[in-house]
């Protein structure tokens, strides 16, 4: 993969939701998928495009596929940009 912005996740197959929590040190993502088959992987990469506003091929795990803790890279969005669409994820309706 290209040059892009690391992002260091905590993942929780089969939750009852989906969904990205981002607190001042962490993004945790929870998804309904097992952690078979790359299914959980699929979801999250899925998560994290509607969020970053990416296509899905811009996201990928260079580290902890199998893991609960994962590396991923996302390509095509600064560091800046990134941290700001996730740090408005913190924002609760």
């Amino acid at each position: 993969m290209k040059d892009g912005v690391v992002l260091l996740v905590s993942v929780k197959p089969n939750a009852k939701k989906n969904g990205i929590e981002v607190t001042k040190d962490k993004v945790k993502i929870s998804v309904t998928c097992p952690p078979e088959k790359g299914k959980a992987n699929q979801k999250i990469i899925e998560l994290l495009s509607n969020s970053l506003k990416v296509k899905k091929t811009q996201i990928g795990c260079i580290r902890g596929l199998t893991s609960s803790k994962k590396t991923l890279l996302i390509q095509g969005l600064s560091r800046a940009k990134v941290l700001e669409n996730l740090n408005l994820l913190m924002i609760k309706p």
